[in-house]
C-alpha cells in the first residue's frame, strides 16, 4: 500500500459527487466543497456529511487502493442503479439495494482477488454515510427510527401473542408497560468492537436500541465495557428486553451494521438468572491498569488488527497513564506494530517514532504501550532525553543516567534479592531482558546519535528486545535504527474527534468552528490540547479565540523549538507558541509568572521539589500553593497521579524559558542556578542519597542550562552533582561530570582559582576510589597549592586538601606521610570551626585509623571514640558518618582482642549502612569484610567465608576486578580458606590479590609483603 501523506480533503471525491448529484437531482461535477456549499446552501448540512463519510472512509478503512477506486477511478457518468439505490436507502435505511448497487458500478475497477475487500470497503461506507447522515439530516434520522418503530411493533405484537397463547388471556402493550415499569432488565450484548467504541458510537448504540424498542433513551445506560463485549442495564418494560434479544436474533440491519453478534438477558432487578437460563458474563476490567499475575505474552493473531486497550504485563514500568480520550492515529498504530512484530526470530528490532515537536510522538508510543503491550513479557519505558549543552562541547555520557532508568525498571519487576547499587541493577535488569523475551523498552525523547550507541550496546546482549524511540531527530544512522517512522499532523477529522472530547458537555461549538479552530493551530495534537483545556476552564467562544491567536501571529517565533539538526516544516511551530502564549497571558498574577518561568529552567517531566520553588521564588506556602493552581488551570503544569510535586512539558518549559530571556523581572538562569546551587550545598552537606536524588536531574538539567548561558557557576553545579554520583557509588560517572566541571572552572576562572581547587579536589578523591593513587595524590596536591596561596595556610579549605591527601598517602602506604597531614588539618579545623565540628570528626577518624596502622591502637581508639562522639551530636544515631565512625571502632576493639564487642559494633554499623546507603554500597563491603575477620577469629569460618565473599561481590559490581579494596576482599578469602583446608583455592586468592597491589602499589607497600607471607605461609600445596 503507497505511504502517501493525507491532507484533509479540498474537494468531493467521484463518489461523494454521484451521491449529492443523485440527492438534489442536477449535474454538479466536480468542484471544491466551498463552492458546492456556496451554490447550494440549503444542502450546506448534507455536504458536509459526504465529505465527512469521505474522510473517515480514507482515515479509518486504511486502504489507499480502495479509496482511489471509491472516489478517483469510479465514473460518475451513466450510474441508473446507483441513482435508485440511493433514493432507496435514504427512505429506508436498511435497504439492501445500495450496497448492491455501489458492488455493481465499483467491480469493474478492482481485480479479481479483491473481491472480499471491497465487499468490506462498501459496508464500512455505508457505515459511515448512515451516521454522518443521521447527524446533519432530520428526515434521514426520522426515517432510520421509522424503521425502528415498525420493526419494534412487529415483534411486540408476535411477543404478546406468544405470551397471550401460554397464558390464555388477554394482553396489551400497554398493561404489559405498566406491570413491568419497575423492572431493571440486564442485557449482555456481544460482539462489538471495544476498540472503535468511542462516545459517539456509544450514544449511536444507545439511540438505536431505544428506538427500536420503544422506549426512551434515558431508560438505556452502559454498565461496563469489555474485551469483545458490553454489558448494557436496560430500565424498561421486560418485554423491550425480548424485543432486543430477538431482534439480534433476526439479524436486524441496524445492530448488525453496529458489529452486534448476540444478546441474551442474564439478570432483572439486580439478580442474575438460574445457571440454566443464563451466561456468565466476564468479570469487569480497569483499562490500562497493571496486571497482577504471571502469565505469557499473548499471541498477536492479526498484525492489521489493532487490539483494544489493556493492562501492562507484570513488572512493566510505564511513567504515563493512557490518554482515556486518544483518537485517530490507526495507520500509525499498524505500522508501528508491523515494523516492531515483523521479525519474529529472538533479535534486537528498533523502530524510531520522528516528527517535530508537540506532535504526539510520545503519546503514541503511550498508547501502543497500552494497546499491543500484552503481547510482551514486559513494557519498559525509559526517559532518554539528553543534557542540553553549549555547541562544540562533548556532552556527559547519558549511561549514567540511562543506568538510572534501567534501575528503575528492574525495580518495577520486583526481582528477588533486587541489589541497592546502580551498577548492580543495571546488570541485573539487563540480565534479565535478556533471558525472558520478548520485551518492549521505550526510549523516550532520545535524540543523541552517541547516545544511542551506547544504549544499544547496552540492550544487545542477547534475548529478544523490541524498542521503540520517540525523537525529533529524523535522520538516524540506518544500522542503528533502521527506517524512523516519521508521524505527521493530525487529520482534519481527528482534529475534530479530538477537540469534541475536550469540549464534550460545550454543544455550542459547531463543527465549522471546530475545524476552524483547528486548521489555526496546525492540526497539531500538543496545541490542540492546550487549546481544549483553556477553552473549558475559561469558558471563551471559538471565533473569539481564533481571533485572539490571529492577533499575536506575528510574534517572533520560538527559535529554541527548531533543533538546527532536524529538517522539519515550520508552520506547527508558530500555532504551537501561538497556543502557549493565550495559555501563557491568561495568568495575570506575577508570582505564577515568576514561578512559571523558574519551573521551566528545571527537568521537564519530572517532579519539581517545592522546597526549590519556595527557596528561589521568596514565598510562603499558601502563595506557591495559588500560583501552581493557577498555572494548572491554564494547562501550563499538571500533576502525576498522587505527587504533590508538578511536573511539566518539555516543549512548555522551552516556552517558558523563552519568555525569561525575553522579559525582565522574570525567573532567569542566574536566580534559578543560585537558589540550586545553595539547595544542593546543604543537600550534600547532610550526606543522605536520598535527599540527593530527589534534587540530582534537577540539578543536571539546571548546570546545563547554566553552562549555556556561560554563568560562572556553571563549574560548581556539575561539581555538586559529582558529588552526589560519588556518594552513590557511581565513580566513573562522577568522574566524566567532575572532568566537566574542571574544564569550566578553569575557562571562568583561570587556573589558579579557589573554585578550580574545589573541582580537582573532588576528582582527586573520586581517582582514589577508582584505584588511581599517583592521580589522586597530583590532583589533591594542585588542590592544596592553589588554596593555600589564595587563603593562607590555615583555611578550612585547606584543611580539606591536606585530610584528603593524607588518606592517599596512608594508601600508598606513607604512613607517617599520612598522620603528619591528619595532625595538620586537624590543627587547623579545631582553631577554625571549634573541637566539636563535624569536619573535626571526620579527621579524628583518620587520624585513629593511621595511628591503629602505626600500632598505637590505645591512640586510635580514643581517636575513634571522640570522632563517634561529634559525629553523634551532629547527625543523630543513624548517620552513615556515625556507621564510618562505629565500623573503625569495632575493627580496632577486634585488634585489642574485644571480640565480642567488635561484633556488636561490626553488626551497628552495617544496620546503618544497609538502611541510608543500600546493601551494596561500597561502604558495606568494609564492614562486612571487618566483620568477617572478626567472625574468622571467633572460629566462625564458614561464617567468614560468607562475609568475604559477599564484599568481594559488592567491590567488584562498584570498582571492577582491579581495585586495592578488592585485592583486600581476595587476601581475606585466602586466608579463611586456608583454615578451612582448601590449600590450593587459598593460593588461587592470594596470588590473585598479590598481583592487583602489585600492579597499584609500590612495591615496598606494607600489604604486598603480608600477601608474600601468607603464599609462603602454605608451602609448596
Amino acid at each position: 500500500m503507497a505511504d502517501t501523506k493525507r491532507q484533509p480533503l479540498k474537494k468531493l471525491g467521484k463518489l461523494s459527487v454521484a451521491i449529492l448529484e443523485h440527492h438534489v437531482d442536477k449535474v454538479i461535477g466536480e468542484d471544491t466543497i466551498d463552492i458546492l456549499k456556496a451554490d447550494y446552501k440549503e444542502n450546506e448540512a448534507l455536504v458536509a456529511s459526504l465529505a465527512n463519510a469521505q474522510q473517515r472512509f480514507r482515515d479509518d478503512f486504511d486502504d489507499d487502493e480502495m479509496y482511489r477506486v471509491f472516489f478517483e477511478d469510479l465514473s460518475i457518468k451513466n450510474l441508473p442503479s446507483l441513482n435508485a439505490a440511493y433514493r432507496a436507502f435514504y427512505a429506508r435505511p436498511t435497504s439492501p439495494d445500495l450496497p448492491r448497487a455501489l458492488q455493481e458500478s465499483l467491480v469493474p475497477y478492482i481485480r479479481d482477488e479483491h473481491q472480499e475487500r471491497l465487499n468490506q470497503a462498501i459496508a464500512e461506507y455505508i457505515l459511515f454515510l448512515r451516521e454522518e447522515l443521521a447527524q446533519v439530516d432530520e428526515t434521514f434520522r426520522d426515517n432510520v427510527h421509522a424503521i425502528a418503530g415498525i420493526r419494534s411493533e412487529q415483534l411486540l405484537e408476535g411477543i404478546l401473542s406468544e405470551l397471550q397463547k401460554q397464558s390464555g388471556s388477554s394482553l396489551s402493550k400497554e398493561s404489559f408497560s405498566q406491570n413491568e415499569e419497575n423492572t431493571r432488565v440486564q442485557v449482555l450484548i456481544e460482539g462489538i468492537d471495544e476498540s472503535k467504541f468511542d462516545d459517539l458510537r456509544q450514544q449511536a448504540l444507545i439511540t438505536t436500541v431505544a428506538a427500536l424498542t420503544s422506549i426512551s433513551p434515558e431508560q438505556v445506560k452502559i454498565l461496563s465495557v469489555q474485551s469483545g463485549s458490553l454489558i448494557v442495564i436496560l430500565l424498561m418494560p421486560h418485554f423491550a428486553a425480548e424485543i432486543l434479544v430477538q431482534l439480534v436474533q433476526k439479524r436486524d440491519e441496524h445492530l448488525k451494521s453496529m458489529n452486534v453478534s448476540e444478546a441474551k438477558i442474564i439478570g432483572v432487578n439486580d439478580q442474575p438468572l438460574s445457571s440454566d437460563q443464563s451466561i456468565t458474563p466476564q468479570p469487569q476490567r480497569t483499562l490500562g491498569a497493571i496486571a497482577t499475575d504471571e502469565e505469557q505474552p499473548e499471541k498477536l493473531e492479526n498484525i492489521n488488527e489493532i487490539p483494544g486497550p489493556g493492562a501492562l504485563p507484570q513488572g512493566s514500568r510505564m511513567v504515563f497513564l493512557r490518554n482515556k480520550i486518544f483518537t485517530g492515529r490507526k495507520k500509525d498504530l499498524k505500522a508501528l506494530a508491523r515494523s516492531v512484530f515483523g521479525d519474529q526470530t529472538p533479535t534486537l528490532v528498533t523502530q524510531t517514532i520522528t516528527g517535530i515537536g508537540g506532535i504526539g510522538k510520545t503519546q503514541l508510543a503511550v498508547e501502543f504501550c497500552y494497546r499491543y503491550g500484552r503481547h510482551f513479557r514486559g513494557v519498559h519505558w525509559i526517559d532518554a532525553a539528553a543534557i542540553p549543552v553549549e555547541e562544540g562541547k562533548q556532552p556527559i555520557p547519558l549511561l549514567s543516567k540511562i543506568g538510572a532508568e534501567i534501575a528503575q525498571c528492574g525495580a518495577a519487576m520486583l526481582l528477588p534479592d533486587w541489589p541497592q547499587e546502580q551498577p548492580e541493577q543495571v546488570k541485573r535488569t539487563l540480565e534479565h531482558w535478556s533471558q525472558t523475551g520478548p520485551r518492549l523498552v521505550v526510549l523516550d525523547n532520545l535524540e543523541e546519535v552517541r547516545a544511542a550507541q551506547e544504549i544499544m550496546e547496552l540492550l544487545s546482549r542477547g534475548g529478544d528486545v523490541r524498542i521503540l524511540i520517540t525523537a525529533r531527530r529524523q535522520e538516524w544512522p540506518k544500522a542503528l535504527v533502521g527506517k524512523p517512522y516519521r508521524l505527521g499532523v493530525f487529520t482534519k477529522t481527528e482534529s475534530r474527534e479530538f477537540l469534541r472530547e475536550y469540549l464534550f458537555d460545550r454543544q455550542v461549538y459547531s463543527q465549522k468552528q471546530l475545524d476552524e479552530l483547528a486548521e489555526h493551530l496546525g492540526y497539531l495534537p500538543l496545541a490542540l490540547e492546550l487549546a481544549g483545556r483553556y477553552l473549558r476552564r475559561i469558558r471563551q467562544d471559538i471565533p473569539a479565540y481564533v481571533e485572539s491567536l490571529e492577533e499575536i501571529m506575528g510574534h517572533p517565533s520560538m527559535d529554541n523549538w527548531k533543533p538546527e539538526d532536524v529538517v522539519s516544516a515550520t508552520e506547527h511551530d508558530l500555532s504551537l507558541r501561538a497556543t502557549f502564549l493565550v495559555s501563557w497571558e491568561a495568568v495575570s498574577d506575577k508570582t505564577a509568572q515568576w514561578v512559571f518561568c523558574l519551573l521551566s529552567w528545571c527537568a521537564a517531566n519530572e517532579p519539581v521539589p517545592r522546597q526549590l520553588l519556595l527557596d528561589a521564588a521568596i514565598v510562603n506556602e499558601e502563595q506557591l500553593s495559588e500560583a501552581l493552581m493557577l498555572l494548572e488551570d491554564v494547562g501550563l503544569i499538571t500533576y502525576p497521579k498522587g505527587a504533590l510535586d508538578p511536573v511539566f512539558h518539555p516543549l512548555v518549559g522551552e516556552f517558558g524559558r523563552a519568555e525569561s530571556r525575553a522579559s525582565a523581572g522574570l525567573a532567569d538562569i542566574g536566580q534559578v542556578a543560585k537558589t540550586m546551587m545553595k539547595l544542593a550545598v546543604t543537600t550534600l552537606e547532610h550526606g543522605l542519597p536520598n535527599e540527593l536524588k530527589k534534587i540530582s536531574t534537577h540539578l543536571e538539567v539546571i548546570a546545563g542550562h547554566a553552562e549555556s548561558a556561560t554563568l560562572s557557576m556553571a563549574g560548581s553545579l556539575w561539581n555538586s552533582q559529582g558529588s552526589y554520583f560519588q556518594k552513590i557509588a557511581d565513580f566513573k560517572g562522577a568522574q566524566a561530570v567532575l572532568e566537566r566541571a574542571l574544564d569550566l572552572a578553569e575557562a571562568a576562572y583561570g587556573a589558579e582559582h579557589p573554585n578550580v581547587a574545589n573541582s580537582v579536589n573532588n576528582l582527586g578523591t573520586v581517582l582514589k576510589e577508582l584505584g588511581d593513587l599517583q592521580g589522586a595524590k597530583a590532583m589533591l596536591e594542585r588542590a592544596l597549592a592553589i588554596d593555600e596561596a589564595a587563603y593562607g595556610p590555615e583555611h578550612p579549605e585547606v584543611a580539606t586538601d591536606v585530610n584528603n591527601l593524607g588518606t592517599v598517602l596512608k594508601d600508598l602506604g606513607d604512613l607517617q606521610g599520612a598522620k603528619a597531614m591528619y595532625e595538620r588539618a586537624l590543627a587547623i579545623l579545631e582553631k577554625q570551626l571549634g573541637e566539636d565540628h563535624p569536619y573535626v570528626a571526620a579527621t579524628v577518624n583518620n587520624l585513629g585509623t593511621v595511628l591503629k596502622d602505626l600500632g598505637d591502637l590505645q591512640g586510635a581508639k580514643a581517636m575513634y571514640e571522640r570522632a563517634l562522639a561529634i559525629a553523634e551530636a551532629a547527625y543523630g544515631p543513624e548517620h552513615p558518618s556515625v556507621a564510618t565512625n562505629v565500623n573503625n571502632l569495632g575493627n580496632l576493639l577486634r585488634e585489642l582482642g574485644d571480640l565480642q564487642r567488635a561484633k556488636f559494633m561490626l553488626e551497628r554499623a552495617l544496620a546503618i549502612f544497609e538502611i541510608q546507603l543500600g546493601k551494596d554500597h561500597p561502604n558495606v563491603a568494609t564492614t562486612v569484610n571487618n566483620l568477617g575477620t572478626v567472625l574468622q577469629e571467633l572460629g566462625n569460618l564458614r561464617g567468614a567465608q560468607a562475609m568475604y565473599e559477599r564484599a568481594l561481590d559488592i567491590d567488584e559490581a562498584a570498582y571492577g576486578p582491579e581495585h586495592p579494596e578488592v585485592a583486600t576482599d581476595v587476601n581475606n578469602l585466602g586466608t579463611v580458606l586456608k583454615e578451612l583446608g582448601d590449600l590450593q583455592g587459598a593460593k588461587v586468592m592470594l596470588e590473585r590479590a598479590l598481583t592487583i597491589f602489585k600492579k597499584l602499589l609500590p612495591a615496598n607497600h606494607p600489604n604486598i609483603q603480608t600477601i608474600k607471607e601468607n603464599i609462603k605461609s602454605l608451602g609448596d600445596s
